[in-house]
């Protein structure tokens, strides 16, 4: 009973003590961002960065052009969250970067967490839609990140969707 006990309390430990999908996605954000290049592919074509990343990924990415909202694509990188490989796609925004992680609905922790938060520095954003999570992680200030995630979320509503202006 004893080891049963014991068991159980080191796996609750070990569970509450590993890092959530937003700490993960932080972490590769700023080993990326130290090594000088934020992308496995480099491209600000989606028809360049969408197929590279559907050779890769279990996901197939929803890449949204953004240049005339002042966010243009720069290319695509693989994450690896709860070993499903996942496409994030790095978008610039003057000197920063937003780096967008797409995870279907079903990944531990993904849609866990406030809505917009800040972690070791970096602003992290989370949403949903009806079949997948993202989660964006950004050296931008949080309303040059609030802003990008309502542009992105508006060019993804197909156009009967949209708002009317």
């Amino acid at each position: 009973a004893g080891f049963a006990v014991g068991a159980g309390v080191t796996t609750l430990r070990m569970q509450s003590a590993s890092p959530g999908v937003a700490a993960g996605l932080v972490s590769d954000f700023a080993r990326a961002s130290i090594a000088g290049q934020p992308y496995d592919v480099a491209s600000s074509d989606r028809h360049t960065v969408k197929p590279w990343l559907a050779g890769r990924t279990t996901v197939s990415a929803s890449i949204v052009d953004l240049a005339s909202q002042g966010f243009p694509l720069a290319g695509g990188r693989v994450a690896i969250v709860d070993r499903i490989p996942a496409p994030t796609l790095i978008y610039r925004h003057n000197e920063h970067v937003a780096a967008v992680t797409e995870l279907p609905l079903g990944v531990r922790r993904a849609e866990a967490g406030a809505a917009f938060e800040t972690i070791d520095g970096y602003h992290v954003a989370r949403w949903s839609d009806a079949n997948l999570a993202y989660l964006a992680v950004s050296d931008m200030d949080e309303k040059s990140l609030a802003e990008f995630v309502e542009a992105f979320r508006q060019a993804q509503q197909p156009a009967s969707e949209a708002p009317a202006k």
